[in-house]
């Protein structure tokens, strides 16, 4: 791993244990056992780091985006998709990047403009692509009603994975480990849970915004 992916490595780790506004540029040279010096090599700031993360979330996105929109794809199957995609994180990379998105929206008075930009990207790509799904399935849909449902959809997922997937059953706090997020996946209520929400999905999209 070069020194650049070590660093933005360990500001990941450190947000997750500290919170972001308890960290500093020396915590992540401590960390390392490396020189301000090289620090800086690679970021002016710790804000440089996190919005390096934040464009790999959206290069993420971008990558995810053609998933939704092969040939012929019925409705439903779309989106289980876009649900999954957004819920059932691959890696280990993923779900520290998510939850450390989580801890960012917690801690927006401690960021600057350009960080605040780039979550406020990152939503509007979520939204876009609810949005080419909506218009894939009902191609005259105007512009006022495509806006309300897609962010309609968009928060329901949001809401999901802040306030029920990344909460701890036991503490009732953030979860900050890969391996508690895991735990989550493996639980009975989980995939009731997606099932419950794909579901709600699928009502709205078909009998508000008559999608087939």
């Amino acid at each position: 791993m070069e020194k650049r992916e070590l660093i933005v490595f360990s500001v990941k780790n450190l947000i997750l244990e500290k919170g972001y506004s308890n960290i500093s540029v020396e915590d992540i040279t401590k960390n390392l056992g490396i020189a301000k010096g090289s620090f800086y090599t690679y970021f002016k700031s710790k804000h440089c780091v996190i919005d390096y993360i934040l464009l790999e979330q959206l290069t993420k996105i971008e990558e995810k985006i053609k998933y939704f929109f092969e040939e012929n794809m019925k409705l439903e199957d779309c989106i289980k998709k876009l649900v999954s995609a957004r819920i059932i994180l691959e890696d280990d990379d993923m779900i520290k990047r998510n939850l450390v998105i989580v801890s960012l929206f917690r801690n927006l008075d401690s960021l600057d403009k350009e960080t605040l930009g780039l979550l406020r990207e990152i939503e509007e790509k979520n939204i876009e692509v609810i949005s080419q799904v909506i218009k894939k399935y009902r191609v005259d849909i105007n512009d006022k009603e495509l806006r309300i449902y897609s962010k309609m959809l968009n928060d329901m997922i949001n809401s999901y994975k802040n306030f029920n997937l990344f909460i701890s059953e036991k503490t009732r706090a953030f979860i900050t480990t890969t391996n508690e997020l895991r735990e989550k996946y493996k639980e009975k209520n989980f995939q009731i849970n997606i099932e419950i929400l794909i579901e709600s999905i699928l009502k709205i999209l078909t009998e508000s915004v008559n999608l087939k």
